[in-house]
């Protein structure tokens, strides 16, 4: 064997040792490289591997003075003499590049390198080929030959069953890696909604986006942490919950951010999806656009959102690398995409829950309102014993605007009186009890109908809240004289049934609402009565609580159950009224009042 035969040997064997030394890939193809161009005598040398899609060859590992410019270079692989290599299968060897039209000058352009000659061998390992081997520019002015070849076939051999064992060693690790990050992700996620699987009227929210935070910060290992949410009942107000990283004079817990004066979380807000740039490669904007002062190029901002609005921001940035060209990777970004899905819906459940204690505690309200004014409504029914009288108001709502009463003035007259609050719910319960006060107030100072209804109206004209109004009918019945005078405020209709004739009155003066003018002069008429004839007072819930009826027809309603059932006392005919106007479990659109009073 002779020295230079041995001197190769020496090398395959240092090559064979380095395949099964514990060398990253990169490190090792650089090494392999290095010794062919030795072996081979020429000027240098370079491995190119397909990508997945077998679309691109790029320069994996290179040697020779231009190979900072070469490598990671990529060009499509079906071009030049290594695609022609690659696409073939079949090693081949130009001795003049310049005369063949296979040869892709494009990369000589890339580096002002000039290639005169080369050497090109598949690299394939179980029938599938990965790459290509070229080594170029031979020393030899014969350029390559038969032999070069032959010594080329065994290292692309040795190269090819590296790569290949190195790659699914890469990949079992890539995959672990994957794997845990996976496994911190889950666990994030798990110790995020555990911590908040209790009740939710415990959940503190400046405690939940501070967990979060502290989540994220510790499982894509970063240094900048910062949560916003919007302010209730705000557009563009933002609340800093969280901040991890910052100092106080940059960022502080609790600062308050106007959207319009920033830049990234304004354009979150606009799009309505993350902004990113992962790896100082991978963003989903140019880079051109983004304008906020971070101090590393990787940053990600994702928006917190509830149903179809943005409500809050996570933004990170200052990755913890391992190398200068490590950032933010998919997984990172997968993470903090799901623990802001996740503050979402913490976030909407907490407003949820606030609604509903502020809806049980408006309840309450609601329900001792109600009880004060039943008890407001509540009347001695027997206050007179010449008559028979009973009244009904059952609310809309929790609480009523209609009201009815009767007062003692004499010995010899009582006043009756019915009213209707424009709206329903509180304000219209709150208006009815200030004017049912006051009217009481009248009725003591002026009796007769006209006057009371007047000096009501220039008290309550000042006290009603704009739009809101009430109609009333009022009536001073007289026991001495068998007579009652009455003034309707913008009321329905009255009914009178006269016993002797069987036939029904409608009752009506003129007279506008109280509340909508300063000065409201009111008619006032008057009736003589005899015994057992009765005297209908009701709102116009009554008559509008009839099915697919209109009003006119309700009233008509109503004189028919006077007439045929006059005999039954007070008391009966509320409830046969009650029971005829308003089916089972019917949800009643108006409050429905009504007041009878039997001579």
């Amino acid at each position: 064997m002779s020295q230079y035969e041995e001197s190769i040997l020496d090398k395959a064997i240092y090559i064979s040792r380095k395949i099964n030394s514990s060398y990253e890939l990169p490190e090792l193809l650089d090494s392999i490289m290095q010794t062919t161009t030795e072996i081979i005598k020429a000027e240098a040398a370079s491995v190119l591997l397909v990508d997945e899609n077998k679309k691109n060859l790029t320069f994996y590992s290179v040697t020779g003075e231009k190979k900072e410019l070469i490598k990671q270079y990529s060009f499509p692989s079906d071009k030049g003499i290594a695609g022609h290599v690659f696409k073939n299968k079949q090693p081949v060897i130009v001795n003049d590049v310049s005369n063949d039209t296979r040869f892709y000058a494009g990369i000589d352009e890339h580096t002002s390198f000039q290639t005169k000659n080369l050497i090109a061998f598949p690299l394939a390992v179980k029938g599938d080929t990965i790459g290509v081997l070229e080594v170029i520019n031979a020393f030899s002015p014969d350029g390559f030959n038969d032999y070069d070849l032959k010594v080329l076939s065994y290292i692309t051999d040795l190269s090819s069953l590296a790569i290949y064992n190195r790659v699914l060693y890469d990949n079992v690790l890539k995959n672990n890696k994957i794997t845990n990050k996976r496994v911190d992700e889950l666990n994030a996620l798990y110790s995020l909604l555990n911590t908040f699987s209790m009740s939710s009227d415990q959940i503190v929210l400046k405690d939940v986006f501070k967990k979060a935070a502290i989540l994220i910060r510790d499982t894509v290992l970063c240094s900048r942490v910062s949560i916003f949410v919007k302010r209730e009942k705000s557009k563009n107000v933002f609340e800093l919950m969280s901040a991890l990283g910052f100092e106080e004079k940059t960022l502080k817990e609790g600062e308050i951010v106007y959207l319009e004066k920033t830049r990234i979380m304004k354009m979150v807000d606009v799009y309505k999806k993350p902004i990113y740039v992962l790896n100082k490669k991978q963003s989903n904007f140019a880079i051109e656009h983004i304008q906020e002062k971070y101090s590393t190029e990787s940053f990600i901002s994702l928006p917190i959102m509830n149903n179809d609005e943005v409500i809050g921001f996570v933004n990170v940035s200052e990755k913890i690398k391992e190398d200068e060209n490590e950032g933010f990777d998919d997984f990172d970004f997968s993470l903090i995409r799901s623990i802001a899905v996740s503050l979402g819906n913490i976030y909407n459940q907490y407003l949820l829950n606030q609604e509903k204690i502020n809806q049980s505690l408006i309840n309450n309200e609601l329900e001792n309102a109600a009880l004060l004014q039943h008890k407001m409504l509540l009347q001695n029914f027997s206050i007179d014993k010449d008559f028979d009288i009973y009244g009904l108001n059952l609310p809309a709502r929790n609480v009523s605007g209609d009201f009815f009463g009767f007062q003692k003035i004499n010995q010899n007259e009582l006043a009756a009186y019915i009213g209707d609050v424009s709206g329903k719910g509180l304000p219209a319960a709150f208006f009815m009890a200030t004017a049912s006060t006051s009217l009481k107030e009248k009725i003591r100072f002026y009796h007769y109908p006209k006057n009371v209804l007047k000096e009501l109206n220039e008290t309550l004209f000042y006290e009603t809240q704009d739009g809101m109004f009430i109609t009333i009918a009022y009536f001073l019945i007289n026991k001495k004289e068998r007579t009652f005078r009455y003034s309707f405020a913008g009321h329905n209709n009255q009914l009178l049934f006269k016993h002797a004739e069987n036939k029904i009155l409608t009752l009506k003066t003129h007279g506008k609402p109280i509340g909508i003018i300063p000065e409201n002069d009111m008619e006032e008429a008057i009736c003589a009565y005899e015994t057992n004839d009765i005297l209908l007072l009701f709102t116009d819930g009554v008559t509008e609580a009839l099915v697919n009826n209109m009003e006119e027809e309700g009233e008509e309603l109503l004189k028919q159950i006077i007439i045929e059932h006059h005999h039954l006392s007070s008391k009966e005919l509320v409830a046969l009224i009650q029971k005829t106007f308003i089916q089972e479990k019917k949800e009643l659109f108006d409050d429905f009042t009504i007041l009878i009073i039997k001579f």
